[in-house]
Formats: C-alpha cells, sequence, structure tokens
C-alpha cells in the first residue's frame, strides 16, 4: 500500500487502485499518522488534531471508533504485515515498510543527493534531489483540516522542500546550467525574498548563461530587499561572489560546460523508399508514460540492406519526442580498424553533454553518462554495433529516451538481458526496388524501358545499397535507356564488379561484404566460402557437414554463427539460403582463400554425399528395381527407417539433387553425374515437386 502526503492525501494499493476516505475524521486521522509514521502519537495529540477548537468528552471513545474504522477502510492489520496501525500504551502507532510513503522516500532521497553534493558528485546529487523534488504535487495535506502543531510541521517541510531545491540548483550549476535555471530561481525568490542563497544562485546562474548585467543587478535589488526590510547588507559571501562576476573570475566557470543540447544525427535520405511495416513497428515502440525503462530497438540485417538508413529516417520522424537532443555513433562494428571501444565513444557522448572532465574508467564514465541522460527524452542512435558488450556501457536509463541500434549481429544477449525488440530488415520488395530506382533514375528512363528497370532490380537481388550504386552508374551515363546496365549485371560471376564504385567504402558491395567476412571465426570463415560452391539454393546440415568435413554438430554451430550476422538466412528449420550477391561473394572467397585442390575434394564430397544419400531412398521408395552399385563413400550418407522419411527428404531435396547431377556433369565428375541421374529418374515418380 501506497501513502501520499505531500499534496493531497492519497492512498492506493499495489495494483494502482485508489482507496477513497470520505469521512473528513478519517482523513485528518490518517493525515496526522502519517505525519508521524513509525512514531507513536498520543490521544491526547489526536484530540487536538481531530477537534482543534475543543474535543468532546466522548473523544476518547470517538477516537477508538475511528481507528477502527481506518483500519477497516484500507484492511491495516496486525504488526506482522505491514503496512499495520497498533495501540500504543498512551495512543497508537502506524507502521510502514520502506518506500510506503512518499515523505519517507523524500526524506531519503533528499539526503542521499545532499551525500553526493557534499562529496562532489554532481551528477549524482542532480539525480536524486530531481527524484525527491517530483515527490511534491502540492501543498502537504491539501483537502485537510489540520490543528496549528500539525501545520507548524508542514512549515518544517516547507523548509525542506526548499533546501533540496536549493541543494538541486547548486549541483546542476557544478554541472554548468544556467539559463534553465533561472525561471525556478524567480520563483524561489519570489517565495522567499530575504532568502539570500536563492539570490546568489540566481547571480551565478545569470552569469553562467551569459547575462553578466542581470546577475550584477540581482545582487543591487538583493541589497535594496535587505536595507529595506531588515536594514542590514547582504553577507561577505554574496558580496565576494558579486567581486568575482564583476571581474570574471576563471572559478566561475564549471568543470562541467554550459549544458548544450546535442544534435548529432546524419542527415536524413531524401529519397528513402519502403519499410512501412518496420517504421509502424518501430513506432509503436516508442517509450509510453507508464514505461520505467528506455524503449531499446535492434535494427539488425545484413551488410547492405538499409539498416542505417531506416534507423536515421525513424530518429528523424521522432525528433520531435526528443527535445533534450539526440547522439549519433558509428560504432564502426565491421570497420578494418576494428570497432570502437565503450570508453571512446562515452567519451565523445561525454564532451557532447558538454562535460570537461571525464572520467578515465568505463563504468564511472558509464555512469555519469547515465545521470546525465536521467529524466530526459532524447534519442541514441548506435549505428553498426558489432555486439552486445559494445553497446551495453551506452544504453541511457531513463524511461524517455529511445535507443536505436543497428548491427549486423542479432545481438541476442541484448533482446534477453535489456528488453530490446529486435526489427529485421532484409531486401525490398520488388515494387519498392523500382520506386528507389525510379527516385534516383526518373521517371523518364524508368518508363523508356521497363524490362531493363525490372531485371536491374531483379539482378541487384532488391538489396538497397547494390540498387543505389547501380543506379549511380547508369546516372552518368547520357543515353536513355538501361539495357547496358542490365546487361553488365547479367553475368552472376561479374556482377559485383559492376556493383562498385571506386575500389574500397561504402559504395562497393564485394568491400561492405567483406567487413562481415573479416569478422568471421577461421571455421564460420570457411562454411561461409565453401558453401558459395554449393550447387543447389539452399542446404541443410547434413549436406553442409559433407560440403565442409565436418560433424553434422559442428556444421550446425557454424550455420548458426553465419546466420546470426545475417550472412546466411534460416528460410525453414534447419535449412539455409543465401542472398543472390552473397553467394556470389561466398564463391569468390572460395576461390581467392581455398586452393583448387580443396574446392575439388568440397565438391566432391558434397555431390558424394548427395548421391549415397539419394540412393538411400531410392532402395525405400522403389524397392523392386536393380539399383546402381557405389563405390564405399568417405561421407557419411543419411539412412532412412521408413518410406515416408526417404519421401519427405527427396521432395526437400529434389532440386539440390539435380543441380548436383548437373555440376557434377560440368566439373567432370561423370560418374557421380551419370549416378546420379540413373538413381533419381525411377524415383522422381514418387517426388512430390
Amino acid at each position: 500500500m501506497r501513502f501520499r502526503i505531500l499534496g493531497p492525501l492519497e492512498v492506493s494499493d499495489s495494483h494502482g487502485k485508489t482507496h477513497s476516505l470520505q469521512a473528513p475524521k478519517l482523513r485528518t486521522l490518517l493525515f496526522v499518522l502519517l505525519l508521524y509514521a513509525n512514531g507513536p502519537v498520543s490521544v491526547g495529540r489526536l484530540e487536538m488534531a481531530l477537534w482543534p477548537d475543543r474535543p468532546p468528552r466522548s473523544a476518547a471513545g470517538l477516537i477508538r471508533t475511528y481507528v477502527s474504522g481506518l483500519r477497516t477502510a484500507l484492511g491495516l492489520g496486525d504488526a506482522d504485515q505491514l503496512p499495520a496501525l497498533v495501540k500504543e500504551p498512551d495512543g497508537y502507532r502506524l507502521l510502514l515498510a520502506p518506500g510506503d510513503l512518499d515523505l519517507g522516500v523524500f526524506y531519503d532521497l533528499s539526503a542521499r543527493g545532499r551525500d553526493f553534493l557534499a562529496r562532489g558528485n554532481a551528477a549524482q546529487a542532480a539525480r536524486h534531489l530531481s527524484d525527491a523534488l517530483a515527490l511534491w504535487r502540492g501543498e502537504p495535506g491539501g483537502g485537510v483540516t489540520l490543528d496549528d502543531d500539525s501545520a507548524a510541521i508542514l512549515v518544517s517541510l516547507a523548509v525542506r522542500r526548499t533546501m533540496a531545491e536549493e541543494a538541486w540548483i547548486d549541483a546542476q550549476l557544478l554541472l554548468g546550467s544556467g539559463n534553465d535555471l533561472v525561471d525556478c530561481l524567480r520563483t524561489l525568490i519570489s517565495r522567499q525574498p530575504l532568502q539570500e542563497r536563492a539570490s546568489t544562485q540566481l547571480m551565478l546562474a545569470l552569469y553562467r548563461a551569459g547575462r553578466k548585467a542581470e546577475a550584477l543587478e540581482e545582487f543591487h535589488a538583493l541589497r535594496r530587499r535587505m536595507a529595506d526590510e531588515l536594514g542590514i547588507e547582504p553577507s561577505a559571501q554574496a558580496r565576494d561572489l558579486y567581486q568575482r562576476i564583476l571581474t570574471d573570475a576563471a572559478e566561475l566557470t564549471p568543470a562541467h560546460g554550459p549544458t548544450v543540447v546535442p544534435r548529432q544525427l546524419p542527415g536524413d535520405i531524401r529519397d528513402f523508399t519502403g519499410r512501412d511495416a518496420a517504421l509502424s513497428a518501430m513506432e509503436s515502440l516508442l517509450p509510453g508514460k507508464d514505461t520505467a525503462a528506455p524503449a531499446i530497438i535492434a535494427i539488425t540485417g545484413m551488410a547492405g540492406a538499409g539498416k542505417t538508413a531506416l534507423a536515421v529516417h525513424f530518429a528523424h520522424l521522432m525528433a520531435g519526442l526528443s527535445p533534450d537532443g539526440q547522439l549519433f555513433v558509428d560504432l564502426h562494428g565491421y570497420a578494418e580498424t576494428g570497432p570502437k571501444p565503450p570508453t571512446k565513444v562515452l567519451h565523445g557522448f561525454l564532451r557532447a553533454l558538454g562535460v570537461r572532465e571525464i572520467p578515465g574508467d568505463t563504468d564511472e564514465a558509464a555512469a555519469l553518462y547515465r545521470s546525465l541522460l536521467a529524466g530526459k527524452q532524447m534519442i541514441v542512435l548506435l549505428d553498426n554495433a558489432v555486439n552486445v558488450q559494445q553497446v551495453k556501457p551506452l544504453l541511457p536509463a531513463s524511461p524517455g529516451c529511445l535507443v536505436l541500434i543497428t548491427s549486423r549481429s542479432r545481438l541476442p544477449g541484448l533482446l534477453t538481458r535489456n528488453g530490446a525488440t529486435p526489427i529485421t530488415v532484409g531486401p525490398l520488395t520488388g515494387a519498392e526496388g523500382a520506386i528507389l530506382l525510379g527516385k534516383i533514375l526518373g521517371a523518364a528512363r524508368m518508363q523508356a524501358d521497363p524490362g531493363a528497370a525490372a531485371a536491374i532490380v531483379d539482378r541487384c537481388a532488391r538489396l538497397p545499397l547494390a540498387l543505389r550504386i547501380a543506379a549511380e552508374r547508369a546516372v552518368h551515363w547520357p543515353q536513355p535507356d538501361l539495357a547496358m546496365l542490365a546487361g553488365e549485371l547479367a553475368a552472376e560471376q561479374q556482377r559485383l564488379d559492376a556493383l562498385s564504385i571506386g575500389e574500397e567504402g561504402d559504395a562497393n558491395v564485394r568491400s561492405v561484404f567483406s567487413w562481415s567476412y573479416r569478422r568471421l571465426a577461421p571455421d564460420a570463415a570457411r562454411m561461409f566460402r565453401l558453401l558459395g560452391l554449393h550447387p543447389g539454393t539452399d542446404i541443410g546440415i547434413p549436406a553442409a557437414a559433407a560440403l565442409v568435413g565436418s560433424t553434422s554438430g559442428d556444421a550446425a554451430r557454424q550455420l548458426a554463427v553465419l546466420v546470426d550476422v545475417h550472412m546466411l538466412s534460416e528460410t525453414v528449420a534447419r535449412r539455409y539460403r543465401f542472398h543472390d550477391l552473397l553467394r556470389t561473394y561466398a564463391a569468390e572467397c572460395a576461390a581467392l582463400d581455398e586452393s583448387p585442390a580443396k574446392r575439388r575434394a568440397a565438391l566432391q564430397r558434397v555431390l558424394t554425399w548427395y548421391l549415397h544419400t539419394a540412393k538411400a531412398a531410392d532402395r525405400l521408395l522403389v524397392p523392386t528395381r536393380t539399383h546402381v552399385s557405389l563405390e564405399p563413400a568417405a561421407v557419411k550418407p543419411l539412412e532412412f527407417a521408413s518410406h515416408g522419411d526417404a519421401l519427405v527428404w527427396c521432395d526437400a531435396e529434389y532440386a539440390n539433387l539435380m543441380a548436383a547431377a548437373q555440376t557434377a556433369a560440368e566439373v567432370g565428375e561423370d560418374a557421380i553425374a551419370w549416378q546420379l541421374q540413373v538413381t533419381l529418374t525411377p524415383a522422381a515418380a514418387h517426388i512430390r515437386v
């Protein structure tokens, strides 16, 4: 149960349901007990509160009746379960657990804030004091009739609130704030015009805001008020601050620079196309008023899919929800120079937030970063992350923040431990690809040869990066038709050459793919490039194991690595497929990084595996015919327990088996080629293709 007295009296249960106390005497009784929470309250004290003018003769009996009614209304039991209202020898005691009463939480937070301030940790001090002051909803006890003693306690509470406000302002001044404190300080001074501390704080805030003349005038205004009302001069400390402002003393410049609002987002893409479903899903994840944590969206996908473009576009669309600014960093997760360390990124963010003295320790820098973002509404865009470890220190804790992360990795740890929501970005649809191409080339060129335009979209495999590079090549050609570009992209072996502008960098599909390839561990890299030799369009785990010469368990682990970094797709359970351009790149890597003998051996293994497994299936599908006699194989083919199992496998692998037979003929594996054809021909009638 929660009790709130820093404003109108409110009581709510653990589910947020409000308990209404309509009887004025019950409200007064509860309010007084809460003022002295966990301490004894005498019957005489309660009599004075309930009947300020004159208690009746039956006051003691009436108090017992009111106490009983309060217990019933709020379910206040014995002391073994808090909250509890218990009898004392001369009165009553309301026992509460820590956190049950907003006043107790205020005392705790403000004390901790002042302690942090005394130790020089302005960011933590500001955070705790801000949370303490946020508990105040108006005048304490609003709607409750109070006696003189209770009213005196409320005066002391008002003093505590002012002390917390002044300490919070001190912390903000240490952090470099200035202009944004002026209105708050003027309100404080209007309430207590002779309170010198608020006036000196206002002088410093005005000076920090570059308003030196106003700062000096505030001192003269304070002097006039004190002379008129008290007949005295301001203190020596106030006069000293006046002199230092007058001479622009260096020590008035804070360790933390002036408050700034960073606007670090890269420019939006004018011809951004598609992604309507992703944008809608991301918008539904925006931080709400009742959330206790920031919204974290992890945008993942293969290289060149447009992850950064989507994140930047969405951040610009939502910029109005981040009045405190936007932070951006390219984490260089797959760059040749290596990923940026979190400490370096934190230092950049802290400098952007106006911090001058930056902790060298990563944990301390991260704590200061989170403190500065506490209570703010900001967008933090972490582009091109390599793993969760790189990202975690950069996550704010404020529920008003939106964090956008792009990565080629699926970042599974971030999803389970930090509540991030994944958004997977794949190729564009055919229609979206055509629209993007048209935005760059113009409608006239698209309409002049729609067939060539469609071929370009198809041969770029609808990958945004590839489409942009292809369009940029065509923009510089004088002829209006696109047939030449479509022709250049027709040959698969030369396609990556055609999708390059320069030799390195973002305008080169091959280079962008290579950044992912180079980050792979040796076994996963070998799996990737040998998959480029596979004759079919997709592959299962046993065939992949035969291709690389490993166990199925090892092959499954390497395939999972490739799926995790979006270099391979798991189309259905335990079957895998390349994006078309990645298949071409994998074959290139095999040609460069594997000797001809090793490439030949890998292809022989997988072709042999298909042949022997097909024969095992054929024996169950057509058991009555004479089967081809095969030489013993170095690979271990599948074994089938039933006719149905064999049929399911043949259904799934029929296209691959036909491709294997054709490939075997092309590379001179004549025996495998004719044996596969002979094995498949009778069984084909049983296969549902």
